[in-house]
């Protein structure tokens, strides 16, 4: 708990509210992330304990009801349909444009593939 503690302090300090939603400055992300990480740490300590295990049990269960097969079937059955294809393709689309003219610009020319990946996962994007 202590470490989500540390996560909250972190957010805390750094989130700022803005007219457009919230900002988290990039110069305070690694910070966040080490946060992250002992949290991260203390899950993976819990692999194989009671807790992992209940954990386990109630996952499957929860994914055994007649509420979790009907929506399985819903998405099976609307990936299927026309809706469901047109929706595929634009949004293929949207990857594809978003690729071609995306550009990350405030980073710094040191960082490599992985570090890039992470910051490109963490933008947003609207659309209207």
């Amino acid at each position: 708990m202590a470490e989500w503690r540390d996560v909250g302090h972190e957010l805390k300090a750094h989130l700022k509210k803005t007219k457009n939603g919230l900002h988290y400055e990039n110069k305070h992300i690694d910070d966040l992330s080490d946060e992250l990480d002992d949290v991260a740490d203390e899950y993976k300590a819990l692999d194989g304990s009671k807790w992992d295990k209940a954990y386990e049990v109630a996952l499957k269960r929860a994914f055994a009801t007649k509420q979790a097969e009907s929506l399985g079937r819903r998405a099976k059955t609307f990936g299927e349909s026309n809706e469901g294809k047109a929706l595929h393709k634009e949004m293929v689309d949207l990857k594809m444009a978003i690729k071609k003219n995306l550009k990350i610009t405030d980073i710094d020319s040191s960082d490599d593939e992985e570090d890039l990946d992470d910051i490109e996962s963490m933008i947003k994007i609207s659309i209207s």
